[in-house]
């Protein structure tokens, strides 16, 4: 989704039909980098943290209206998000991206969105294609 939203090229690698699309988002550090592009690595349902973490830094030069009073506080789940997104998720609430999966703004980085979620991700992200 991200390299399609910044018209990259898209194609397969190695017969990998999803290839230039994983490499663009690991080089350019929307997703960790989890070996070979191949299917076995790259394959697998997305987790919270990693889209909303991708989406955040797809957009974030659009975002705005931080709420700084927003802190890793107000994110009761906040050490269970994999360090390599944390701050992308913490930016992500203060600009209004995300804002947890219950009225607690818990996050549950683990999980995988649903495709409603994404949705609504891509709509706060003022996403329009």
């Amino acid at each position: 989704i991200v390299a399609r939203a910044n018209s990259m090229e898209l194609g397969s690698i190695d017969g990998y039909w999803a290839g230039k699309a994983i490499e663009y988002a690991r080089d350019w550090t929307f997703i960790k980098d989890l070996g070979a592009i191949t299917p076995a690595n790259y394959d697998v349902p997305v987790p919270r943290e990693v889209a909303v973490a991708g989406v955040y830094r797809m957009s974030r030069q659009f975002l705005q209206n931080k709420d700084t009073s927003i802190t890793e506080l107000n994110i009761p789940d906040y050490y269970l998000i994999d360090e390599f997104y944390r701050n992308d998720i913490l930016f992500a609430y203060q600009s209004g991206l995300s804002h947890g999966s219950d009225s607690k703004g818990t996050f549950n980085p683990k999980s995988t969105l649903t495709r409603a979620e994404l949705c609504q991700l891509l709509y706060n992200a003022n996403f329009v294609k």
